[in-house]
Order: C-alpha cells, then sequence, then structure tokens
C-alpha cells in the first residue's frame, strides 16, 4: 500500500520517511517570475527539467545542434547528452578561477542531476523517449507516472523544484545540531538584508515544523515499542 490514496501513490513506493528527517535544508532564490505550480507527473517533469537544461547549457555555450533534439524530450539520451556537454563546458572552463564564475557551478549541478535522472531511468528499464504530447496521448496506458522509489521521486522532484535558478541563501540543519549558513558573495550585504530576513523566516518556520514531525514520529514509535515491550508480572 503506497504513501498516499490518491493516483499520486503510483509516483513511489516506499512509504518511509524516518531516514529524510536527518537534515533540514532551506533554499531562498530570487526570481524575475513565479508560476506558482505544483510539480506534474514524473514523466512531464522530467520534460520539464530536459527543457531547462538544454536551454540553459545553450546560454552557456552549447551549440544549438547538440541540444536542440534533447530539448524535445525527457528521455534518458537527452540527460546523457546534457551531461556530456555539461562536463565539456567545465573542462573549458578548467584554468579561470571559478570564484569568478557562477555558471561553472551551474554546469556542476547539470553535469550530476542529469546523470543521477540517466540512473533512475536505466534502473527502471524504462528510457522515457516520450514529448509532452506524446505522454498526454499515451497517459492512461502508461499510468502517467514511473514506479520510482521514494528517494529517487524526491530527488526528482528537488531537480524540478530547483530547475537552473540561482540559490543566493541556503541554510542547512542537521539532527545532531549542527547548522550551517551559505550565502552568495553578492548578496552578503546590508542592501540585501530584506532578503535575509525572509530567509531566516523561512528557516524559523521550517524548523518549527520539522521539530514537529521528529516529535510525533518519536512519540509514535516510543508507543509501539511500549507495546511490543514484555509487560512485567
Amino acid at each position: 500500500m503506497g504513501l498516499f490514496s490518491s493516483n499520486k501513490s503510483k509516483e513511489f513506493v516506499d512509504p518511509t520517511l524516518a531516514e529524510d528527517l536527518t537534515k533540514l535544508q532551506i533554499n531562498t532564490i530570487v526570481k524575475s517570475n513565479i508560476s506558482g505550480g505544483n510539480m506534474p507527473a514524473t514523466r512531464f517533469a522530467l520534460c520539464n527539467i530536459s527543457t531547462r537544461y538544454g536551454t540553459k547549457l545553450r546560454q552557456l555555450g552549447a551549440q544549438e545542434s547538440e541540444v536542440s533534439e534533447s530539448l524535445r524530450k525527457g528521455s534518458r539520451q537527452s540527460f546523457e547528452n546534457y551531461k556530456l556537454i555539461a562536463q565539456r563546458l567545465q573542462q573549458e572552463l578548467e584554468n579561470v578561477d571559478k570564484n569568478d564564475i557562477p555558471d561553472y557551478y551551474m554546469l556542476q549541478r547539470i553535469e550530476a542531476n542529469s546523470s543521477r535522472i540517466s540512473s533512475i531511468l536505466q534502473r527502471h528499464n524504462d528510457d522515457n523517449n516520450y514529448t509532452t504530447d506524446e505522454i498526454s496521448q499515451k497517459l492512461k496506458e502508461m499510468e502517467g507516472s514511473l514506479a520510482l522509489e521514494r528517494e529517487e521521486y524526491m530527488a526528482i522532484q528537488k531537480y524540478w523544484e530547483l530547475g537552473t535558478e540561482v540559490v543566493v541563501m541556503q541554510t542547512v540543519i542537521q539532527l545532531d545540531g549542527d547548522v550551517y549558513t551559505r550565502v552568495l558573495e553578492k548578496y552578503a550585504q546590508e542592501e540585501y538584508a530584506y532578503i535575509h530576513n525572509i530567509h531566516n523566516l523561512a528557516v524559523n518556520t521550517s524548523y518549527r515544523y520539522w521539530k514537529s514531525i521528529i516529535q510525533i514520529i518519536a512519540e509514535f514509535l516510543s508507543s509501539v515499542f511500549s507495546h511490543l515491550m514484555p509487560k512485567k508480572p
């Protein structure tokens, strides 16, 4: 039985969540516009990610002919292609100070994420070699999504959410109490204090929610174990 009772449950098959609660990550992104939509079915999401990665690689120096076909599909071949292009473009920048080229880290993201997506599709023996129109036409027979494990689904969800946006602030909170905050140098200036305030509010809200979930799970497990332990005579 899946984690949810809706059709969304077909997106992944592992209902365990405890291991995902060991770390909390909050990202702040500055954008010129926001769509506000939720992630679509996995196959559509992969097409969206493919379009964003291909477009960004073209902006960073890839030839139109290198990405034109890959843009149309969220296929394993598309992401294999992006991985190789990103590797090549990084090699062209290897003698340059990486701190002076933020796009270098975008290339690293595209390479790493494309490699992971390709591995996921290969593991499920599903090339997802369809355009969005083809997916729409075959939605019922394909059940609209891939039967992913929870970790795989969450990885794709993260890639879809981040896309090719630049994270300007990031805070990571570990279960053992360690807290790490990273800020792009440009946004460490006083003039961006309002963005710091927004980020801090998101951190505080997320932390309270995270803490509540951990507490609920701890109480639940304590209750389960207490019922499993033999009663004292």
